[in-house]
């Protein structure tokens, strides 16, 4: 099977869509602006970048450098002229793709050749850079070359029940690699795509599902929140036949209750984990297996294979013991980058250490149990955050408070962020509470109220940004 960058688009059926412009092609059309891209590039590879709106423009020059085996870097519109300015000069980048929206669509790529041109050569499998974090404020960028980009497409359409005749309508970053999954594996299947900016609290998304009809929803755990609170029942939700969950472990009830609702509606509910370094998947959970495993990722997506490790690197074979989850694949990248010299060269991994704890049950179904960067050690005893901040929504649950939590911390500080108000009575009891649980002493626990807790552009919550944020207000 060619890829979904390949000149067979041509023979696809379906539409593709601006949301913004309303402009509308096929896929013919599509297949004709790319090709006419194609013949702007210089001969000798180089280092493309371009801000990854969901639009037609963006859409058409990111499969022609695809196709041209280019090397396409794809940033966050979002990210601080400051920010961008150094990821621009620390990988030289040789041309800056500027997209003028007031044009029509033949007059509205433009390449600016910039003053970063570097004579450094880029390795011909390297084709995408994309962020680890979902946010390009970070300068390490994943190497993707066609073949990971394919291999993943193909897992994906093996097991989502995506068809040529079905509609999306884009909910996600194009920069984030969840998002550009969505896009790539509608593209291969020939469906229909609506590309959009709009995020779930504006209007003009929901009107363009009711015009649209799509097929499938795709979101992160912050998204499926939104939907859950905006209201299931409410929301023009009927034309979806299925729903599509990755991008961070969702809270298991928030997961029963969805799939509850699914099932009553003749709708299924996909749970899937993936990173950036595997081109987007790596497990999912099948539908059927809910609600008797909300708390878990399932197996590998086809053609890939998991594994734990302990910390000597020895294979687990044990079931429900815990160690680190290894994943083995086509769609496992060529290595990450810091800076232009890394694109030279490229890294293949066998085995990708995802640097997530798991454990694994019977029927071979993985269950994350924290991260291995989310350890701290409270008096020389370890610590896991994540089940820290698991036990922290239990016992808020139990006093009735339902705002956003989180756990983060350093060495011999635990700090539970609330992301609403507390009396001090009620910090208190808190706080008692979780140093019995932990079996810690209070003068480790420290509770914080009132905080509005920082998102990346994937929906991810930045526990980074929030650490600092709460760093910088204590000194």
């Amino acid at each position: 099977m060619t890829g979904f960058w390949d000149e067979q688009l041509k023979y696809h059926q379906a539409l593709i869509i601006d949301a913004k412009t309303e402009q509308t092609i096929n896929y013919a059309e599509l297949n004709q602006a790319v090709d006419a891209f194609i013949q702007q590039l210089p001969d000798s590879k180089a280092l493309y970048a371009i801000e990854a709106a969901n639009s037609l423009p963006v859409l058409i020059a990111y499969l022609a450098l695809i196709r041209a085996n280019q090397c396409l870097m794809l940033l966050d519109a979002n990210t601080p002229d400051s920010q961008q300015q150094a990821l621009l000069e620390t990988y030289q980048v040789d041309y800056l793709i500027k997209i003028d929206s007031e044009s029509d669509l033949s007059n509205c790529l433009s390449i600016n050749q910039t003053r970063y041109y570097s004579q450094k050569p880029i390795h011909p499998d390297i084709v995408l850079l994309l962020s680890t974090s979902g946010s390009t404020a970070s300068p390490k960028l994943v190497k993707l070359s066609q073949k990971n980009l394919q291999a993943n497409c193909l897992s994906i359409l093996d097991y989502l029940p995506i068809q040529a005749t079905d509609t999306v309508v884009t909910s996600l970053p194009m920069h984030y690699s969840f998002g550009l999954s969505v896009i790539n594996t509608h593209l291969q299947q020939g469906a229909s795509l609506v590309l959009n900016d709009y995020n779930l609290m504006q209007k003009d998304f929901w009107q363009l599902v009711k015009t649209y009809q799509p097929a499938g929803f795709y979101g992160v755990p912050f998204s499926f929140q939104l939907i859950y609170q905006l209201g299931l029942k409410r929301l023009a939700l009927h034309a979806y036949r299925y729903f599509a969950q990755a991008g961070g472990k969702m809270a298991v009830e928030l997961t029963k209750s969805i799939d509850a609702w699914c099932k009553s509606q003749g709708k299924s509910l996909y749970l899937m984990y993936g990173q950036t370094e595997a081109t987007a998947r790596i497990a999912y959970l099948a539908p059927e297996k809910l609600p008797l495993k909300a708390d878990r990722i399932g197996g590998a997506i086809p053609g890939g294979q998991l594994k734990l490790i302990d910390e000597n690197g020895q294979a687990i074979s044990q079931i429900h013991t815990s160690g680190q989850l290894c994943y083995q694949g086509e769609n496992v990248s060529l290595g990450l980058a810091t800076d232009r010299y890394c694109l030279s060269q490229i890294e293949p991994v066998d085995w990708l250490k995802t640097g997530d704890l798991a454990e694994v049950d019977a029927d071979g179904d993985y269950k994350i149990v924290g991260r291995l960067k989310r350890f701290i050690k409270v008096t020389g005893k370890r610590v896991n955050l994540d089940e820290a901040e698991q036990i922290f929504i239990k016992i808020l649950k139990k006093q009735k408070l339902e705002a956003p939590a989180c756990v983060i911390g350093e060495d011999d500080q635990i700090m539970f962020v609330y992301a609403g108000s507390l009396s001090d009575d009620l910090t208190q009891t808190l706080a008692k509470e979780l140093a019995d649980t932990l079996q810690t002493n209070l003068k480790y626990i420290q509770l914080v109220a009132h905080i509005s807790l920082p998102y990346l552009g994937n929906g991810k919550l930045d526990y980074k940004g929030l650490k600092n944020q709460i760093w910088a207000s204590l000194n």
